[in-house]
This record gives C-alpha cells, sequence and structure tokens, in this order.
C-alpha cells in the first residue's frame, strides 16, 4: 500500500511552489471500529472505496470493493445485536486488497485482486 506526501519544493519563478509527490510503502494495516447501526454504515465502504484507489486499484475495482464490503455489513447487521461494533482491518496482501470484518461471533474477509502493474 501506498500513500502520497506532497513535499513543497522551491521554484525558479519567485513565490510559486510546486509539490513533489513521495510514495512510501505501508507497512501496518488501516483499522476502522464502527458501530453496526445503519447510520454508520456509508464509513466502511467509502474507506474500503479510496483503501483500494490508494492500493492501485481503478475506480471499477475500488466500487466493487465498497459494495461487497456494505453487502458483509447489511449481511452481519441482520445477524448482530444493534449494540454491536464493527471491527474493520485493511491491509495489502499478494493477491490484492483484504479486508477483515468482525461483527460479534461473525466473520467475514472481503478480498479484491489488484491490477498487474507495469514495472
Amino acid at each position: 500500500m501506498f500513500f502520497e506526501r506532497r513535499v513543497a519544493a522551491g521554484s525558479a519563478w519567485g513565490s510559486e511552489q510546486l509539490f513533489l509527490i513521495e510514495s512510501e510503502a505501508m507497512s501496518e494495516p488501516v483499522t476502522l471500529l464502527v458501530p453496526v447501526e445503519e447510520r454508520y454504515r456509508d464509513l466502511a465502504p467509502e474507506l474500503a472505496r479510496k483503501y483500494m484507489e490508494l492500493a492501485g486499484g481503478s475506480s471499477t475495482d475500488a466500487t466493487a470493493l465498497a459494495d461487497a464490503v456494505r453487502a458483509t455489513l447489511a449481511e452481519m447487521a441482520t445477524s448482530q445485536g444493534a449494540d454491536e461494533d464493527v471491527h474493520l482491518a485493511f491491509r495489502v496482501e499478494t493477491q490484492g486488497v483484504e479486508i477483515q470484518v468482525r461483527c460479534g461471533s461473525r466473520s467475514s474477509i472481503v478480498t479484491k485482486p489488484l491490477p498487474a502493474r507495469n514495472t
């Protein structure tokens, strides 16, 4: 997983600044804890969408991953109490983006392959 950091660089045109983008590998998973309640359920799919894009997936890949996370949450919400929290762990594995979803006694893993990179 790579993230972008914008670094100001000097410019030959006076006070104008150029921004360079540095990419660094993320070694730790991104974790999220949200209530299973309906009003919070869009947080996880939106994070999944952005995570896939940052990992190198297309917007189509990102939407597919977000939809899969949304469906998983909806299924878990029907079987768990309203006071439960959903634990999510996002990571990039060799097979693609993997999201572990856990709510109460239920758990699921959502995966989406990443496109091959031209190096």
